[in-house]
Order: structure tokens, then sequence, then C-alpha cells
């Protein structure tokens, strides 16, 4: 009798522990749920249409949580195809006992698509000037995401997670300025917006190991940490228009320099900017200024005609209180020998 139950016993573990191994691989295929899940996720969000292929019932391991896979399913979000690779359905079987059927969460898995693509799809996207920077600002660039939906007890949209990838954006700041070959990786809630890596390039500097903090809760609040690899040439016409205010930069000729830049910024709930805060430090390798316009002398007479400043250290402070830059480093006139300076200056 004792050697029968455990003959039993085994068999059950046997049984129990291959069907965690099939659930967790390949899963068991049904179509008992197509309909099911098209007509849930459909109830309150009359805007998409799925249309569903084999499913397999699976397990998730790590949450202990069972849910249905399906690949390649066809997502249509205001008649516009969402390239999607994969979509998983975590649902509480509980309720599904109960002739209830609640979804509890959605993983959609989105294949690589376009900024073209996000354009048709983002048409109702919130708040307006988000999706008019999406149509006007954003040239081309690739998006790699995976998105989990959680609904409510009504299977409509509670709140939402996206985390992926963009590779080769290029966006237009402004008429004048647009990065090209801007790569960075995203984590984004209903309140929060976190870019980590962030990299891109202009005609005048381009940013590097970068991150950038939004909360979207109620007033905008966002931070940003980036190194600035600056090499300017004669882009004067270009800086002008960039920086109007700044009167000595048309004396710029040219500039190298490496910058370590933090920005706050916060705006009210009409996107009017209420604070802001920058903070710089790092070193001008090299910059030349071509004053001969200026017509002025300088020692014993002799016209000033170039200022150029050497491995220098920059510090700026910028903010409604204050408004400070300090340089410590070298300067040669008419480029004549090197002299050592340290100016603080309120500007």
């Amino acid at each position: 009798m004792t050697k029968t139950i455990k003959i039993i016993f085994s068999l059950i573990i046997i049984i129990f522990f291959s069907t965690i191994i099939v659930l967790s691989t390949t899963g068991i295929k049904t179509n008992k749920f197509n309909s099911f899940i098209s007509q849930k996720i459909k109830q309150n969000n009359d805007k998409i249409e799925i249309e569903l292929q084999s499913i397999y019932f699976k397990l998730d391991i790590k949450e202990v949580s069972l849910f249905l896979e399906t690949e390649s399913p066809k997502i249509y979000y205001k008649n516009n195809l969402v390239p999607s690779s994969k979509i998983r359905v975590y649902l509480d079987f509980l309720s599904i006992i109960k002739s209830e059927g609640k979804i509890k969460k959605v993983i959609l898995n989105l294949n690589q698509f376009s900024v073209d693509q996000l354009k048709t799809i983002s048409q109702t996207f919130k708040p307006s000037n988000f999706q008019s920077f999406i149509k006007n600002k954003l040239i081309k660039g690739k998006i790699n995401s995976e998105v989990e939906l959680y609904l409510d007890i009504n299977n409509s949209l509670d709140n939402f997670i996206a985390r992926g990838t963009v590779l080769d954006l290029n966006v237009e700041i402004s008429k004048d300025l647009k990065f090209k070959e801007t790569s960075f990786n995203f984590i984004a809630d209903q309140t929060d917006l976190l870019l980590k890596n962030f990299s891109g390039k202009s005609e005048l500097f381009s940013i590097e190991e970068g991150d950038l903090k939004a909360d979207l809760s109620s007033e905008i609040k966002i931070e940003t940490n980036f190194t600035s690899d600056i090499k300017i040439n004669r882009e004067i016409k270009k800086i002008q228009k960039l920086f109007p205010h700044l009167n000595f930069i048309k004396n710029f000729s040219n500039i190298r320099a490496r910058i370590n830049n933090s920005l706050k910024l916060n705006f009210d709930k009409t996107y009017k900017l209420n604070n802001f805060d920058y903070k710089n430090n790092g070193k001008i390798i090299n910059a030349n200024f071509d004053l001969e316009s200026l017509n002025f002398d300088y020692f014993l007479n002799k016209k000033l005609n170039n200022l150029s400043i050497f491995d220098s250290d920059i510090k700026t402070n910028l903010n409604p209180k204050q408004k400070l830059v300090s340089l410590t480093g070298k300067y040669s006139l008419n480029k004549d020998r090197k002299l050592n300076f340290d100016i603080s200056q309120s500007i």
C-alpha cells in the first residue's frame, strides 16, 4: 500500500511539474477566448479593433499568474494598424468562473514602427500641444516599445506603463536648431516620463550621456542632465538667431568646448514657464573672437583684432534671481603670448 501511495504521489509530482513546464514555455493552445478578449477590450474602448489568431494559455512564473498570449495580432486604433508582434492578456480567472470576465492587464509588444506611423495614431493624443509636437517637430525615427495597459473593473484604461527605445530620430527644436541621429531609452506612465542614455547631434553641438525626468501629474516639472560637446566654426548667422540677446555672439570665430549641464523647468497647467534653474561646468578648450569691427586700441595704441581663450574652466548659474558666469584660464590678444585670467560676471 505504501509503495502504491509513493507511485501515485510521484505521478502527481511529475504531472504537476510537466504542466508547469508546458505552461511556462509553449503553452496550451485554445480558441475559446478569441472573441471574449476582443469584446472585453472593445467594450469601453470603441476606437480599438482587435483580430486575434491562435491563443495559447500560459503561465508567468515571475508573477505567478496565468495569461493568454497570441502572436502577430492585428490591432487597429481609429482604423489605423498598430504594428504589433505579440499580445499578452492577464485575466482574473475567478471572475471568469463567476461569468464576469475581468481583464487585469494587457501587455502589448510593438514591432519597430516609424515616426510616420506614430503621427498617424497620435491624432487623439492629449494634451493637444503634445500631439502638435509629434506632428510638426518629429521628422523621422524608429521606435521599439512594450506597453502594459492596466484596466479597471469596467475594462476601461486605468493606467499604463510604456518602455522602449528610440533610434535614429530627427527632431526640429526650432527653425535653426535640428537634432539628428538621436537615440534614448524611455519609460513612461500617466504622470511620469523618464529618458535615459540620451544622445543626439546638431550642426552646432552634440549631446551625450543625457537623462531627463518629467513629472506630469499636476504642474509640469522637468529635470535634465547632459553633456554637450560644442564645435562651432563660423556659424555666426545661425548662432545669432538662436541667441539674439547676446550681442557678443556676433564676434565668435570658433569655439571648442565640453560642458556638463543641469536644467530644471517648472510649468503651470497652461504650460507657462513658472521657474527655471540652469547650471553648467566644463572646459573651453579654445575659443576665438574677431574684434576688428570694434575699432578700439589697447596697450601702446595697438589695435585689438583678436581675442583667444585656451584651456579655461567655465561655470554658469542662471535662474530668475541670479545670472552668473565664471571663467578661469588662459587668454591671448592678437595671438600674442598666453596670460592667466579669472573673471566672474553677472549678465
